[in-house]
């Protein structure tokens, strides 16, 4: 015999979506790019070491990455919009970061530069 909670877990599992309960207990939303009251997010992308999709219920609800950073074990976490924009980020940002580390932030700027 299942408890209230297990059921509750397994429905939502099921369903694909988190429940209410779960869903309200998580924080809001920050405005794009920023964290409440502290303003916009920088990160260096020499220090990206790996970006990766996650999954944790203690996150707005979006789709979520991790990005592994050289001078922060616990990295930092992103939510976005979809989960199409997070897997477009996932790979924006490894990418960015490699060709920093690669060949430098010039060569990043000459490719992103209009032609």
């Amino acid at each position: 015999v299942a408890t209230p909670l297990e059921e509750q877990l397994s429905s939502s599992a099921a369903a694909g979506a988190p429940s209410a309960a779960t869903a309200a207990a998580r924080p809001a939303s920050a405005a794009s790019g920023t964290l409440p009251g502290l303003g916009a997010v920088s990160v260096a992308l020499e220090d990206v070491l790996d970006v990766r999709r996650c999954a944790d219920p203690s996150l707005p609800l979006g789709s979520a990455l991790w990005l592994n950073l050289r001078n922060d074990p616990l990295g930092l976490y992103l939510v976005a919009d979809s989960s199409d924009a997070a897997d477009a980020w996932v790979d924006c940002v490894l990418l960015a970061a490699y060709i920093v580390r690669t060949r430098g932030e010039d060569s990043l700027a000459d490719a992103l530069a209009p032609s």
